[in-house]
């Protein structure tokens, strides 16, 4: 999520235009979407430890439960075997 960021313009405009958004132990709480306004794409990844918390707020095209920190070095290093995930 971009948290606070979200606020400017320039990336609001950037993230609006996005194909799909991979979204890494976001909560997608009120005062980071401001007040859930923010738009996603249809292709919403989100990567949540706590199943529940996967589409809860915004509806996920893929869910995975995984553990953030895990799931990122699994995300940025392209190695399977760093994480274990449970696709939902």
């Amino acid at each position: 999520c971009l948290g606070p960021l979200y606020n400017d313009a320039e990336i609001r405009a950037f993230q609006s235009k996005s194909d799909v958004v991979l979204a890494i132990g976001t909560r997608f709480q009120g005062q980071t979407t401001a007040n859930w306004q923010m738009q996603v794409p249809e292709r919403l990844v989100h990567v949540d430890i706590d199943p529940d918390e996967i589409g809860r707020n915004y509806p996920a095209a893929l869910g995975i439960r995984a553990d953030a920190r895990r799931e990122s070095a699994w995300t940025f290093s392209g190695s399977l075997a760093r994480a274990s995930v449970e696709v939902q």
